[in-house]
């Protein structure tokens, strides 16, 4: 009962943040690091906007991106008048703002994750979140080699730090049952020591390496 009511609350915050009113973009945004130099066809646009369309897509982020290559991609749509609107420049919200991470929080929130619905459902998720990255990485697989090459996708080692010992020791406790429920993605990461993640990272250029309790690495 206790999952049920929880559950229940965290359905009815995610509905809210669905359906709320996005309001209108503001003005003058900031321009992160990674949309320097703003790509060729960041501000494309047709010469004039059509005055019908079957299907709009709002917003050119990775969803508006993937709704609209899938749409395209299907012969049955072929005679379809697909129009994607944006207010500023393509993926420039908050797509083209994370620095271009591929990574999943999956282990991270685990514990969290799995006392609200479960380790069953939690394990889905997981599930979900790591073929996501999977499938993302088939996906670059397929352009052509210009393509491949602009975006810079590649697999890398992600190093997270942990100053807190609760914490450490409450991350420690998450991948525990992360590898229990989804041992086949277990060998994705692995517990370094202080002393071992200052040999294996650039951690002392960021942190006071004195307060380092311990380290995560996940393969990515």
């Amino acid at each position: 009962m206790v999952i049920d009511n929880k559950c229940n609350a965290v359905h009815e915050q995610i509905v809210s943040l669905v359906t709320q009113d996005p309001g209108l973009p503001r003005k003058g945004p900031s321009v992160a690091f990674w949309q320097e130099p703003a790509h060729a066809i960041s501000n494309i646009q047709s010469p004039q906007l059509p005055t019908e369309v079957d299907i709009a897509i709002i917003g050119s982020g990775i969803t508006g991106c993937s709704v609209s290559r899938t749409l395209l991609s299907n012969p049955k749509l072929h005679k379809k008048r697909i129009s994607l609107f944006e207010a500023r420049a393509l993926t420039s919200g908050a797509t083209g703002r994370n620095g271009g991470h591929l990574v999943s929080p999956a282990a991270v929130d685990f514990a969290a994750v799995a006392s609200l619905f479960g380790a069953e459902k939690a394990a889905e998720v997981t599930r979900f979140s790591f073929r996501n990255l999977e499938r993302f990485h088939e996906f670059v697989s397929t352009l052509d080699d210009d393509l491949r090459d602009a975006s810079e996708v590649r697999k890398v080692q992600k190093v997270m730090n942990f100053l807190e010992p609760a914490t450490f020791e409450h991350f420690k406790d998450s991948l525990r049952q992360f590898s229990v429920a989804c041992p086949e993605l277990a060998d994705q990461f692995k517990i370094l020591s202080a002393e071992e993640a200052k040999a294996v990272s650039s951690t002392s250029n960021y942190i006071d390496l004195q307060n380092l309790i311990g380290s995560e690495i996940q393969i990515q």
